[in-house]
């Protein structure tokens, strides 16, 4: 979903938008996931490139991990938590 929106600030166009994107991905290796016992974090970097190069960026972390209820139970990669 992008949502994007343009306004008029003391005669300044300003212009924002949201961007809410979700990735699912099957995974095999458990090692990678995320729990309080095994904290693995994954570095990422976005970066926005406009006709002169590099906009701007964006460094951060992200963990592999499901968090869910099921039957009342609350589950961390499809197990009992």
């Amino acid at each position: 979903m992008v949502e994007d929106e343009a306004r008029m600030f003391k005669g300044r166009l300003v212009r924002s938008f949201f961007l809410d994107q979700n990735i699912n991905l099957e995974w095999e290796h458990r090692k990678y996931e995320w729990t309080p016992e095994n904290p693995v974090l994954f570095d990422v970097s976005l970066t926005f490139v406009s006709g002169d190069g590099e906009a701007d960026r964006i460094d951060s972390y992200f963990a592999m991990r499901k968090v869910s209820v099921e039957n009342g139970r609350f589950l961390l990669n499809n197990r009992p938590y």
